[in-house]
C-alpha cells in the first residue's frame, strides 16, 4: 500500500469515529476486559467526569455529570449533563444501554430519541463502554475502542461520585491503565468549576 493510501485510510477512519468521540492512532486496541464481579447495582446513580482523553467536540465542555438508572427490563439510562460555554447554560444528552447483564461491565450506550437505530448507533456518545476498574464509592475507569486492524480509536473516562477523586484512587486509575497499555498522558482535567448549576 502506497503512503497515500495509508493516509487516505486513517482519515476516512478519523472521519467514521470522530463522531464517537474517539481519538484515532495505528495500532490495534488494546486487550482489556471489564472490572471482575461487576456489580450495575452498585455502579447506578450519579457520577462526574473528573478527566477524559482529549476530543475535540468535547474540549470546551465543563461540568459533566452523569447519571445511570437501572431498570426491570435489563435496561439502564445514561443521562449526560454538560455545560456549554457558547451557550452559557447546560445541555442534555441520553442514552439507553440495554441487555446490561448479558456481559456485565459492558456498556453498550446508544442515543435515545426517535433517529433510526443505524443512526442512533453511530451519533456522537454511542459505543460500546467498558467498566475497566471501580470502588463504586469513588471512582470508575471507562475505556472505549473501536479496531479496524491498522489503526484504532479509543476514549478514556475517569468517573468521581464527586468533584474530584482521591489521590489513592487516582494511583489506581494510572496504574490500571498502565497495566493495561493504555497512554494516560493526553488525560485532560475536566473543568468542574462553579458546577452547582449543573443539574439544576
Amino acid at each position: 500500500m502506497t503512503v497515500s493510501g495509508c493516509q487516505l485510510i486513517y482519515v476516512f477512519v478519523c472521519a467514521t469515529v470522530v463522531v464517537q468521540a474517539q481519538r484515532p492512532a495505528f495500532g490495534r486496541c488494546p486487550t482489556v476486559s471489564p472490572k471482575e464481579d461487576f456489580d450495575v447495582n452498585q455502579f447506578v446513580g450519579d457520577w462526574t467526569e473528573i478527566e477524559r482523553s482529549f476530543y475535540f467536540f468535547e474540549s470546551s465542555l465543563s461540568c459533566t455529570r452523569l447519571n445511570f438508572t437501572l431498570f426491570d427490563n435489563d435496561t439502564m439510562k445514561a443521562e449526560v449533563t454538560y455545560r456549554t460555554p457558547w451557550r452559557g447554560s447546560t445541555s442534555q444528552s441520553r442514552y439507553q444501554v440495554k441487555d446490561v447483564s448479558t456481559k456485565p461491565g459492558e456498556l453498550n450506550m446508544v442515543l435515545d430519541g426517535t433517529l433510526p437505530a443505524v443512526i442512533a448507533r453511530m451519533a456522537p456518545g454511542s459505543g460500546k463502554y467498558i467498566v475497566l476498574d471501580t470502588d463504586y464509592t469513588d471512582y470508575a475507569l471507562i475505556y472505549s475502542c473501536t479496531d479496524l486492524r491498522l489503526v484504532h480509536a479509543d476514549f478514556i473516562w475517569v468517573l468521581g461520585r464527586g468533584n474530584d477523586i482521591s489521590v489513592d484512587a487516582r494511583t489506581v486509575v494510572y496504574s490500571t491503565l498502565d497495566k493495561s497499555k493504555i497512554n494516560r498522558d493526553r488525560l485532560l482535567l475536566t473543568n468542574n468549576k462553579d458546577c452547582t448549576s449543573t443539574n439544576n
